[in-house]
């Protein structure tokens, strides 16, 4: 019985983790958003064993933030377009660039292969949450994701 317990604790701890899918055109979430995310282009200057990488320096950041407060819904927020397609209303979600208060329908770079992304998920509740990732010409993808407790909040 008590292995029982413990191999469905382990399931259940698993299956909280979320995963994302990633390509030139779209974020999908497992679970949904319920806030915005940072995108950066990085300047890899290490990496680790497993080839992730550890140390660098951020090129350009956009943001992906909500016009809306009320983010209530996460089942709405699961996948995310990179580009606004021909004829589809207003997104609730915008871009915008560094600081800049401009918002975009798009996001503001494009995507080159060979080169390190860091999707930064982060909330301020002091969870860490940050998927890196590489295209390659061939289509393919790699990625790393980090996530966890940051420590003691507050």
């Amino acid at each position: 019985m008590r292995k029982l317990v413990i191999i469905l604790t382990l399931i259940n701890l698993c299956s909280c983790e979320n995963s994302y899918e990633i390509s030139k055109d779209k974020l999908e979430s497992r679970f949904g958003l319920d806030h915005g995310f940072a995108l950066s282009e990085i300047k890899v200057s290490e990496f680790n064993v497993s080839g992730e990488p550890t140390e660098y320096e951020r090129i350009s950041t956009a943001y992906y933030i909500s016009k809306h407060k009320d983010l209530s819904d996460k089942e709405s927020y699961r996948t995310f377009h990179f580009k606004k397609a021909n004829g589809e209303k207003e997104f609730e979600w915008k871009w915008r660039i560094d600081t800049n208060m401009v918002f975009l329908d798009t996001l503001p770079m494009k995507f080159k292969n060979d080169t390190w992304y860091l999707l930064n998920l982060s909330n301020q509740s002091c969870y860490i949450d940050e998927l890196f990732f590489k295209f390659f010409e061939n289509g393919k993808v790699i990625k790393f994701h980090n996530e966890g407790n940051c420590g003691a909040a507050w």
